[in-house]
């Protein structure tokens, strides 16, 4: 047994689907499936039920999830309890790029101020990346877009931002911004520029998307990203129009503020429970700085 197959196997519980659970880590679904038959071919058991259509656990897979979580809590326990040996104590943090590009320079230069024995190192990345990150204790404290209902971590609020379409201030399209309402087809004639599908903002803009496609036949994906430094620079030079957080507004865009092409987007700090006496004063410090700024 793997200690990773014990984290594959409780991310399928979290989900009740090996299909969002492969999405989530970052595999294919037979990957994943290959990993639990390869641990229940261990156990010589069954821990999924595969004939039912309602995602159910066995009575060894219940037992399973218990230990699993166990094994998890003693493991980051341990790390923990070593890592607090240092004589100068390091925080991770996760989040992607919107938060690690416009947030974090500022919320550290804080915390460097108010915690001058304590070194910090972030990691950026895109929505499976963090999540990953922060379920296998590669980071102290991710900064995450979905509300984490999950047993042994605590959440708090941090701040929330806009998804919307950007152009360039070149563009014919910056002048509908101008206009009372939207002239939808002349807006979805220009080329569609994306970011890969594991980011939170593609997620979102497919959503906002969702109710165009057919009436518009938005098929017209002219290019697909793996970096906003990309995406920013392409629609500054007016290739198309790109969904951007409201964090970035810069020279050379023009957003199109439009309520029906934007969608709200909260950002919670989260951290393992058991961490909440060393980490809870590092979170409130970054909350009292959203707080006034």
């Amino acid at each position: 047994m793997e200690f990773k197959q014990l984290l594959y196997f409780l991310e399928i519980t979290r989900e009740t689907s090996f299909t969002r659970a492969a999405q989530k880590l970052g595999l294919s679904q037979p990957a994943l499936s290959k990993q639990i038959e390869l641990l229940e071919r261990e156990f010589a058991t069954v821990f999924i039920e595969r004939s039912s259509r309602q995602f159910r656990l066995t009575p060894a897979g219940l037992e399973l999830q218990k230990k699993a979580l166990d094994i998890l809590e003693l493991y980051q326990s341990t790390k923990e309890n070593i890592g607090n040996r240092k004589e100068t104590a390091t925080i991770s943090l996760a989040s992607g790029t919107s938060i690690a590009v416009k947030v974090l320079p500022q919320v550290l230069l804080f915390l460097k101020k108010v915690f001058p024995n304590i070194s910090f190192k972030v990691y950026e990345g895109d929505s499976i990346f963090v999540n990953n990150a922060l379920l296998s204790g590669k980071v102290d404290i991710a900064i995450l877009t979905e509300k984490w209902e999950k047993p042994s971590y605590t959440k708090h609020y941090f701040m929330s931002d806009t998804i919307l379409p950007a152009v360039s201030q070149k563009s014919k399209c910056a002048k509908l911004q101008k206009r009372d309402r939207l002239d939808f087809t002349s807006f979805f004639q220009e080329p569609l520029l994306f970011y890969h599908p594991g980011s939170s903002i593609r997620q979102i803009s497919d959503e906002i998307l969702a109710p165009f496609r057919d009436q518009f036949h938005l098929d017209n994906t002219h290019m697909q990203f793996q970096s906003i430094f990309s995406i920013l620079q392409y629609i500054k030079l007016d290739f198309g129009v790109g969904f951007l957080s409201s964090l970035f507004q810069e020279k050379g865009l023009t957003f199109i503020d439009k309520e029906e092409l934007q969608r709200k987007r909260d950002f919670y700090l989260c951290y393992r429970t058991f961490s909440k006496q060393r980490l809870e004063p590092i979170v409130q410090q970054i909350l009292n700085w959203q707080k006034t700024n």
